[in-house]
């Protein structure tokens, strides 16, 4: 059974993870981002996601 804060957080990944293969490009986060009119530098957002990956490539479902 999944709790409030695993949904919200699932729901959340799912609005990133466009193409829905499971994984958050930095492509996907940095459109996201620009949608909402925060216009971020290509190297921060490579640097975010590789903090938040395992793998320092992107982000998965599976790693959070």
């Amino acid at each position: 059974m999944f709790d409030r804060d695993s949904i919200d957080l699932r729901t959340a990944f799912d609005l990133l993870d466009r193409d829905q293969d499971g994984h958050v490009t930095p492509e996907e986060l940095q459109f996201m981002l620009r949608n909402l009119g925060i216009h971020v530098r290509d190297e921060l957002i490579d640097d975010l996601l590789r903090e938040a990956s395992r793998t320092g490539q992107q982000t998965s479902w599976i790693d959070t």
